[in-house]
Parts: structure tokens; sequence; C-alpha cells
């Protein structure tokens, strides 16, 4: 199997994300820090290509970091909604019948 470029394994992170494949993501992880790391060794450090790498690899980690939050806040608004209707499913309050509704 050939190795992934960091640019493919990128674009996987993304996809594993905005998907909320968050194991899959998890796994890629670590494949990327690799590849990360291999493109900067293979760099001298203050070359423009490092550079360039650098500011990659930041733009994808606060990308992947504001797509997780963002998911987060729905996930936790969406559980504020559920526990609103906690009100509805108590067994002590009576059903109401479609005959006695008004409106």
């Amino acid at each position: 199997m050939p190795m992934q470029t960091i640019g493919e394994i990128a674009a996987g992170l993304r996809r594993a994300v905005a998907s909320q494949a968050y194991a899959q993501a998890r796994g890629l992880v670590p494949a990327y820090c690799a590849a990360l790391e291999r493109e900067f060794r293979s760099q001298p450090p203050s070359s423009p290509e490092a550079r360039r790498i650098a500011e990659e690899a930041r733009d994808l980690y606060q990308w992947l970091a504001r797509a997780v939050i963002a998911d987060r806040a729905r996930c936790a608004a969406a559980l504020r909604r559920l526990s609103k209707l906690t009100a509805y499913l108590q067994s002590g309050a009576p059903t109401p019948h479609t005959y006695s509704l008004e409106g």
C-alpha cells in the first residue's frame, strides 16, 4: 500500500470531521503527524516551503477545532431541547386527550 501524502491525509481528516466520523479522524491524526514530521525534515527549517507546511498544518488544526466545537454546540443544543421534553414524559402527568385540547 503506497504511503499517503500529507495532503491526502489532511483531506481525509476534513472529510471525517465534516461527516462526524470522529473515530476515523482520531485514527488519522497519528498518520498526519508522521507525514507532517516527514515533510518538515525534508525541508531546511527557514525555507519558504517549511513555512508553507507549517501554515497549512495550523490552518488544518484551526479548522478541525472550529468544526468540532460547532458540532459539540449543536449536540448540546439538541440535548437541551430533549431535556425540555421530560416534563411531558413524567408518569404522574395525565395524558391529554385530543378532545380536551384547545386551539
